[in-house]
């Protein structure tokens, strides 16, 4: 029982191809935290008081990184502000948020039309509350459907380098199959959520550079809402086979939506 209520706790509160991390080119997809970022942090004392039992006070002491990262990423493919329009009721708002969110989910691709607003973050700000909801829903969402096939990996691999593991070379690969797909994914013009430690962030770049000391590391630039200062950067570095290192981590991707 004690283990099956941390279980639950994790997932609600937070591929073996042989494919080459390796990039053909850096890419770099729009997003600024003063304008695209939802308006609270991870883990904010106001989701107790969104008014859904439980899940409320435990995105307070667990977050809802996946819940903010998810709908973050889908007002950047799936929305566009017009400021020029009239604003609407708060009716009219929540079927605004869930349009976007059911939208990127079903990786539709037209653009829901956010009147009154020139931004997430002014958006958001105004209908705090409503957002408030939708990142405890969303976070449930994401945790059931994409977290908790990787969970059993997950809690036995989490923080420890790769080559600690049993089978360091499948675990090397399937590491690089996730950053050849977040490369497809940014180059389709897509934000794709990273779970590592934890925690859940949206990838907005992906960089590839060779350092003075001559190892190539990919440079991944990710959207943290537990850093709502800036955007923050996660380095994996890659060895000479092209493969991630063995002294990495492991890092999956959430909710792939590639292009067709």
């Amino acid at each position: 029982l004690p283990r099956m209520i941390f279980l639950i706790s994790f997932v609600l509160g937070i591929s073996n191809s042989v494919s080459s991390a390796r990039a053909a080119s850096d890419v770099s997809l729009p997003f600024r935290i003063e304008s695209d970022a939802i308006c609270f942090r991870n883990g904010d004392p106001d989701l107790a008081k969104t008014g859904i039992p439980f899940l409320g006070k435990l995105g307070v002491k667990k977050g809802v990184c996946q819940g903010i990262a998810s709908i973050s990423a889908a007002f950047r493919e799936n929305s566009e502000f017009d400021p020029s329009a009239a604003r609407q009721d708060t009716q009219g708002v929540r079927r605004l948020i869930a349009a976007v969110v059911r939208n990127h989910a079903t990786r539709g691709t037209e653009k829901i039309i956010i009147p009154g607003f020139d931004s997430l973050g002014s958006f958001c700000r105004v209908h705090r509350m409503e957002f408030l909801r939708k990142a405890v829903w969303e976070n449930t969402n994401v945790a059931i459907s994409e977290i908790l096939p990787h969970f059993l990996e997950f809690n036995r691999v989490k923080k420890q380098a790769i080559k600690l593991q049993r089978n360091p070379l499948r675990l090397r690969r399937e590491l690089a199959s996730a950053l050849a797909e977040i490369h497809t994914e940014l180059e389709a013009g897509l934000y794709p959520l990273l779970l590592y430690f934890s925690h859940v962030v949206m990838v907005s770049g992906y960089r590839e550079v060779v350092g003075t000391d001559g190892v190539t590391r990919v440079t991944l630039e990710v959207y943290d809402s537990n850093h709502l200062e800036t955007l923050r950067k996660i380095t994996i570095g890659l060895d000479t086979d092209g493969l991630p290192s063995a002294e990495n981590p492991m890092y999956w991707v959430v909710t792939p939506r590639l292009a067709n």
